[in-house]
C-alpha cells in the first residue's frame, strides 16, 4: 500500500509540475495535493540506462526485489523517455519540465546547464511543505546548487561500482534518522557500462568490455 501511495505520487508531480512553473501558483497547489495524501515518505531509486530488462517486464533475467515492488505496487507499462541522455532526462524528472523548457537539452559532462537555477524543483518545493530531502549518487545536472538536498552521497558516477553497499547503508541511515517526511533519491550507476563480471569464488569484480 505505501509503495502504491509512493509510485503515484511521483507520478502525479512530475503531470501537475510541468504545467505550473510560477512558484505562487505552484505552492499551493504542491500543499493541498500533499496534504490530500497524508504527506509520504518518498523513496525515488534511479537507475543507470535501464529499460524493461527486469524481470517484471517479462525479460530473461532475475530482479527478484524490483519484481516484488512491482507485484506490491503500480507497474507501468507505457513510459517514454523525455530526452535520450543522462542529464536530460534528469533534469527533466526534477524539474517536471520538458530538456527544451528547463534548458538541459546536452549532458552536464559537456557543459550544459539548465536556462534558470531558480527554476522550481522537487527537492525545493518538498523542503518548503516540510520535507527533508536526501539524494545518494550522482545528480549530474547543471547547475548542481539548484537541488539543495538536506543529504549528499557518494557524489559521484562511481562506475567502478566500488563500496556498493554504501548506497543501501546510507539510505537506511538517512530514513532511520528522519523524524520528517522524507524525499530520498538514490541513483545507482547500474545498468550503466562498463559491464563488471562478478567472480564467484572471489567476490571481486572484473571489466568485461563488450
Amino acid at each position: 500500500m505505501i509503495m502504491k501511495k509512493i509510485n503515484i505520487f511521483i507520478f502525479c508531480f512530475i503531470s501537475l509540475f510541468s504545467v505550473c512553473q510560477e512558484k505562487a501558483l505552484c505552492q499551493p497547489l504542491m500543499e493541498r495535493t500533499l496534504q490530500a495524501m497524508d504527506k509520504p515518505n518518498i523513496l525515488f531509486i534511479v537507475s543507470e540506462d535501464n529499460g524493461p530488462e527486469l524481470g517484471c517486464y517479462g525479460a530473461p533475467v532475475k530482479t527478484p526485489h524490483l519484481d516484488k515492488f512491482a507485484k506490491e505496487g503500480v507497474l507501468f507499462m507505457n513510459a517514454y523517455v523525455p530526452q535520450s541522455g543522462c542529464s536530460q532526462s534528469r533534469a527533466a524528472f526534477l524539474t517536471g519540465l520538458y530538456p527544451h523548457q528547463n534548458g538541459q537539452i546536452g549532458l552536464a559532462t559537456w557543459k550544459y546547464h539548465m536556462y534558470n537555477p531558480v527554476t522550481p524543483n522537487i527537492v525545493k518545493s518538498l523542503q518548503e511543505v516540510g520535507y527533508v530531502t536526501g539524494n545518494i549518487g550522482k545528480v549530474h545536472v547543471n547547475p548542481e546548487s539548484a537541488f539543495p538536498f538536506d543529504l549528499i552521497a557518494i557524489h559521484s558516477s562511481n562506475f567502478a561500482r566500488k563500496d556498493m553497499e554504501q548506497y543501501s547503508i546510507q539510505a537506511e541511515e538517512f530514513m532511520s534518522k528522519s523524524d520528517k517526511p522524507f524525499y530520498l533519491q538514490v541513483n545507482y550507476p547500474d545498468a550503466h557500462r562498463p559491464f563488471l563480471r562478478q567472480n564467484c569464488l572471489t567476490g571481486k569484480n572484473k571489466l568485461m568490455i563488450l
